[in-house]
């Protein structure tokens, strides 16, 4: 018996060895895989200035390179001394790399868009026959990434290459399908934001439109002046203009009840998530395409009868999001929607 007991006390001490073993192990796992730990940028896409997909020559020595890093939280908070350029001087036989510090980095935290000079002069002008390509590698507390290289256009291919079309005009439409019959109960908020600290809020009444904390004065590249309406197609639209490109846009829009919660509603009512259409024009077009109200076409109407407010929004949500952004790249743009 006195045996036993020492073997079942011997086992109770390995099974608590074995837990804490497992204790250890799991708590390194999960310091290993916290945020903090993990490479926070996944890509650097270079914006390129010709139709080939190089940058331009260094100008008075000094190298500017362009690119969208994703995603754009991971820039925030870094400085020039996190960014080094990285040039591959490629000759007929080898390929010789260097290392330069940032002499600036400008940083857009909201995009992801960052603009990074490095004097190369002591590399530039090159030998004949050799040629170049820039890297970028940013490194920072969890972040070390470099990027793929990228070929800078030389002065003298330079000139025979076609620089990428310069934009004319940016548009940004929005749309917000809004059933006049739901006005009855609701105001509809909607809420316009950008990448150049533009905010605007136009507030969607049963007798139109009002408009909060509307301004003519231009924020940053930002020149919209035109008002928000509300269509005979049951459709708010407006439209936001920018002369530059990356835009990004952000709506919202907010049902706010007119009457108490509990109060019965019957009324027509389309979701109101906004769509945004944008629209870029560059120099050598002047296409222009129409405001697009085919999104009625697809939409179907939905008929709440005899339903508390209070009921209706916890069932079909209160507030409706979208994104739109548009980029450079390569020989046109790209732009991502949700």
């Amino acid at each position: 018996m006195f045996s036993l007991n020492i073997a079942i006390f011997n086992m109770k001490r390995i099974y608590s060895f074995l837990a804490l073993v497992l204790m250890f192990v799991a708590a390194a796992c999960n310091k290993e895989n916290t945020l903090e730990n993990l490479n926070a940028i996944q890509s650097v896409s270079f914006v390129p200035v010709y139709s080939d997909g190089s940058i331009k020559a260094p100008e008075e020595g000094i190298l500017t390179i362009d690119c969208i890093v994703t995603p754009a939280a991971a820039v925030k908070g870094l400085s020039a001394q996190d960014f080094k350029v990285i040039v591959a001087k490629a000759a007929t036989k080898a390929a010789d790399y260097s290392t330069f510090e940032a002499a600036s980095v400008d940083i857009d935290g909201s995009t992801g868009a960052v603009t990074i000079k490095a004097d190369v002069s002591s590399i530039f002008p090159l030998d004949r026959g050799n040629s170049l390509a820039a890297a970028l590698n940013v490194r920072a507390d969890g972040i070390d990434f470099t990027s793929s290289f990228i070929n800078v256009a030389s002065t003298d291919n330079s000139l025979g290459l076609e620089p990428i079309p310069s934009v004319k005009q940016v548009e940004m439409t929005v749309v917000v399908p809004i059933h006049s019959s739901s006005l009855e109960y609701f105001d509809y908020v909607v809420r316009y934001s950008d990448n150049y600290s533009t905010v605007e809020t136009d507030t969607v009444r049963y007798n139109g439109i009002e408009v909060e904390d509307y301004t003519d004065m231009e924020v940053g590249i930002y020149s919209a002046k035109t008002r928000g309406s509300l269509d005979n197609n049951d459709c708010y639209t407006r439209t936001f203009s920018y002369d530059d490109l990356p835009v990004i846009s952000t709506v919202t829009v907010e049902m706010i009840p007119k009457k108490e919660k509990s109060s019965k509603a019957s009324f027509y009512f389309y979701t109101p998530k906004p769509y945004i259409f944008p629209n870029v024009h560059y120099s050598i077009t002047s296409v222009k395409r129409e405001i697009p109200y085919r999104i009625m076409d697809g939409l179907e109407q939905i008929r709440i009868d005899n339903m508390s407010i209070s009921s209706f929004q916890s069932v079909y949500g209160t507030t409706f999001l979208s994104r739109c952004g548009i980029y450079n790249y390569a020989d046109g743009y790209e732009y991502f929607f949700y």
